[in-house]
């Protein structure tokens, strides 16, 4: 469980995953700044925005809970998510 926690956060929370959410997050701008969009660039906004924008600190606070045995098994906590 440990392996796979650190892995998550390494993947999530590295520099080339907020580098790509960064990008994302420019080009939303930029399409959103067009006066009209064509199917292929509606696609393409439609997609930048249902991607999942999960932040590093989310990911820090979720993997701290599932190593902390009291949070982990605090269910009223885990519905306030």
């Amino acid at each position: 469980m440990r392996d796979i926690i650190s892995n998550g956060e390494l993947l999530f929370g590295s520099a080339e995953r907020r580098e790509l959410l960064a990008e994302a997050e420019r080009l939303i701008r930029q399409l959103e700044q067009q006066p009209a969009l064509y199917v292929r660039r509606e696609e393409e906004y439609y997609t930048l925005w249902a991607t999942s924008r999960i932040d590093a600190a989310e990911i820090s606070q979720a993997a701290a809970g599932m190593r902390d045995k009291e949070a982990f098994l605090d269910f009223p906590a885990y519905l306030r998510m």
